[in-house]
């Protein structure tokens, strides 16, 4: 994985035990982390190994990252914690079928 991909995949991790705990309040703390690292994986250049095959599945999920993204911030700022775990959950699910889309792994493996 590129070290944007990388950086994204730790920050996330980071936010694993919380999400597990339904810790809303420690989510939205790494929020800042989350929008940082997300932005630099958005903003980075498309990987030089990945497939021509690939490469259409791949800006569809980076997109869906991006909205994703955008989305998990507006949450972010709002005061419901079910939806903040919530647009975590979609966050993360967004991250792995790009990364998935990147690995040309076929959708159905990207769940």
């Amino acid at each position: 994985a590129t070290p944007a991909f990388s950086g994204m995949q730790r920050t996330l991790l980071a936010g694993t035990a919380p999400r597990e705990r339904g810790d809303a309040a420690a989510l939205r703390a790494l929020s800042p982390a989350i929008a940082n690292s997300g932005l630099a994986l958005l903003e980075a250049r498309m990987p030089h190994d990945l497939r021509r095959a690939d490469v259409e599945r791949f800006l569809d999920a980076r997109a869906g990252f991006g909205g994703q993204l955008k989305h998990w911030v507006r949450t972010v700022e709002g005061g419901d914690d079910g939806a903040v775990l919530q647009a975590y959950d979609a966050l993360v699910e967004s991250y792995w079928a790009w990364v998935d889309a990147y690995r040309g792994q076929t959708p159905e493996r990207a769940v």
